[in-house]
């Protein structure tokens, strides 16, 4: 039987496409303090390259991909880390192509 925690990433993945691009670019520390609220008894975690944050719960990490391999690469986050993650933005630093210009061929982007 797949866990809860495992069915809210599928249902959330596939509310749209570019679902999977902002959790993926940006938006990943905002997941994990969510995923939080919903299976509370777990930890946000982050990365040692310290680009990328997650939830560990039971056994696993989660991020907008699902479980994660096991790895000892996650570090509990401090306040230092999560002062430092909370500044990640998608819509700060991303695009997202929105169609083509008819006449140009150029991209259509928005934040």
């Amino acid at each position: 039987m797949q866990p809860p925690i495992h069915k809210f990433i599928r249902l959330l993945r596939e509310t749209d496409p570019a679902v999977v691009t902002v959790y993926k670019s940006g938006a990943c520390y905002q997941l994990a303090p969510m995923l939080q609220s919903l299976y509370p008894n777990g930890y946000l975690v982050i990365n040692t390259e310290r680009d990328h944050a997650a939830y560990l719960h039971g056994a696993h990490v989660y991020d907008i991909d699902g479980a994660q391999p096991n790895s000892t690469d996650w570090h509990l986050m401090t306040q230092s880390h999560i002062e430092l993650a909370s500044k990640w933005s998608f819509s700060h630093n991303s695009f997202l192509q929105i169609g083509e210009c008819p006449i140009c061929d150029e991209p259509l982007l928005t934040k």
